[in-house]
């Protein structure tokens, strides 16, 4: 599997809404690559976790995460998930582009690229966030993935998607022994 990727999943909304979205696999995957677009009317908010073959992690404090967004601000936390990203206004899509390190031995290592329209007006500019994280986990792979929506914000609408790829091949690093 060395420099392919492998698509490992892909959820859709075609009809109503959904309370998540996620996509789970088999087999070990070194880097992990997500791309989701989620679309929520009015009261819009998402979480954003990792899990192992079991279950979705939302344990107290199991991440850590730090964002900057394009007005230079930039903060930090630790939470029961990755990221909580907000909606696009009035129905308007969200991307993100997420890339991660799934190593067996070590905590996990994120990378998400995060754009949304404000509006659709032609005046607006879309707001755009880099966030970076970890998850505390340093002894599972990631084998599932989930975008669920906040507690008391709407659900996911028609076309909202998460798709999940993997490559790399085996998910554990050892050192290479280099000759004296």
């Amino acid at each position: 599997m060395a420099n392919t990727w492998v698509l490992l999943g892909k959820d859709v909304v075609t009809t109503g809404t959904e309370d998540s979205l996620g996509v789970s696999w088999t087999g070990d995957y070194k880097y992990l690559h997500i791309e989701y677009c989620m679309i929520q009317a009015g009261t819009n908010g998402s979480e954003f976790r990792f899990g192992t073959t079991s279950a979705i992690d939302d344990g107290t404090d199991r991440y850590y995460f730090g964002y900057s967004s394009q007005d230079g601000t930039t903060t930090g936390d630790e939470s029961n998930k990755l990221w909580g990203n907000w909606g696009g206004a009035n129905d308007l899509p969200y991307w993100s582009s997420v890339d991660v390190s799934n190593v067996a031995n070590t905590e996990k290592t994120v990378r998400n690229r995060m754009s949304t329209a404000q509006a659709s007006a032609g005046s607006t500019a879309p707001n755009m966030t880099d966030w970076w994280g970890k998850w505390y986990n340093d002894s599972d792979l990631i084998q599932q993935v989930e975008v669920a929506k906040e507690s008391g914000k709407n659900g996911f609408s028609v076309g909202s998607v998460i798709t999940v790829w993997g490559g790399g091949g085996a998910g554990t690093f050892t050192y290479p022994s280099l000759p004296n």
